[in-house]
């Protein structure tokens, strides 16, 4: 028995289409595999969503990139692109407290699962601050990480102990 849900459920509404708009036998196919091939993605993309285990849902769409003037979009958006995993580089974001690290760095994890990249979130999404050396901010490191060795950490200040 094969299993192709979305060919099955879309199969009427596609026939009809095909009829009305003339579509050859292989454009009607290729309508139904379409359907069948992005709702696996769709699919597979949230399975890893939810592998990921993100404390909470964010995308970089709902950022608000006025609210800090210091987060450039355009390097944002090229992080997105997911090349930096690909390439094996770590990340590490630095910021005070309530500056956007975590809604940055799980909306890139869920940038990075909808690209096909698996992997998640461990831990608490930010550790135990600590005061940095001379300074009045906290620090705080989280264990993220994506399966292909980059690991998302936001931290309040970077220091040593």
């Amino acid at each position: 028995m094969l299993r192709l849900p979305t060919m099955r459920a879309q199969a009427a509404d596609t026939i009809a289409r095909a009829e009305r708009e003339g579509l050859s036998y292989a454009g009607f196919l290729a309508e139904l595999l379409l359907a069948e091939c992005e709702d696996r993605d769709r699919g597979r993309a949230e399975r890893r969503i939810r592998a990921a285990h993100f404390p909470r849902e964010k995308s970089l769409r709902e950022f608000e990139y006025t609210a800090n003037p210091n987060v450039d979009p355009a390097v944002i958006h090229s992080l997105a692109t997911c090349d930096w995993i690909t390439k094996g580089y770590p990340l590490c974001l630095i910021g005070d407290s309530g500056t956007g690290k975590s809604h940055l760095l799980i909306g890139l994890g869920t940038a990075a699962a909808m690209a096909g990249d698996a992997g998640g979130h461990t831990g608490d999404s930010v550790g135990h601050p600590r005061p940095c050396r001379g300074q009045h901010a906290s620090c705080a490191v989280s264990p993220w990480w994506l399966n292909r060795t980059p690991r998302l950490l936001p931290a309040g200040q970077f220091c040593h102990p």
